[in-house]
């Protein structure tokens, strides 16, 4: 399930270290949470978490199949 992928990827990205995010329930469902409050967070910042999140909730995906 969705819920269950998404609290996997959580442990993943927490483990990975590069990047951190957190998770949390929306009407029972999970979501992953960003928080950005560091005033010098760029776009590189943003674009290497896009980069973490994709590559290891597909390579979660795909382990899932």
């Amino acid at each position: 399930s969705l819920n269950s992928l998404n609290d996997q990827l959580i442990q993943e990205i927490e483990s990975d270290g590069r990047v951190f995010l957190t998770g949390t329930k929306i009407r029972g469902k999970t979501a992953l949470r960003v928080c950005f409050i560091n005033p010098r967070t760029d776009k590189e910042d943003i674009q290497l978490l896009k980069k973490v999140v994709l590559e290891k909730g597909s390579k979660l995906a795909n382990k899932n199949d």
